[in-house]
């Protein structure tokens, strides 16, 4: 969502200037960027973020752990995966909620009315809407 909501503030300026950054650094700039303020570092979504990111950066980055299957038990093998499938799926739902929560505080920081996505939208149904009547309505 962030790479969605600074393209739409910013342009091709985002990718030049924030290609690189981690998702923090890119949250933090772009509240300074577009809503003209610092974002809260203390606030719980920060800190959930951060850990959502943590997790993912785990997963993605996982380093490799050897079990010898001629020495290891099948129990063993099992406790190992559901180790990590217990990692992966702990707090689906507060990570799957964050996307929410989100949205609504860049609206709170920006002191706007609709999300980006939400802005879209009425964008193109706008647009749409003046294709279509000029079908009908003939220039003047």
């Amino acid at each position: 969502y962030l790479n969605l909501y600074g393209i739409y503030h910013l342009g091709d300026k985002f990718d030049k200037k924030y290609e690189w950054k981690s998702i923090l650094k890119k949250l933090r700039q772009l509240c300074k960027d577009v809503a003209k303020k610092d974002y809260p570092i203390n606030d719980d979504l920060y800190k959930d973020i951060k850990l959502l990111f943590d997790k993912r950066d785990s997963l993605v980055h996982h380093k490799a752990h050897s079990i010898n299957l001629k020495t290891s038990s099948i129990d063993e093998f099992d406790d190992f995966i559901n180790k990590n499938l217990h990692y992966a799926f702990s707090d689906i739902e507060k990570s799957i909620g964050l996307y929410d929560r989100l949205k609504t505080k860049l609206k709170e920081l920006e002191g706007i009315e609709f999300d980006v996505i939400e802005q879209q939208n009425k964008e193109a149904k706008k647009e749409f809407h003046k294709a279509v009547m000029s079908m009908f309505i003939p220039k003047t």
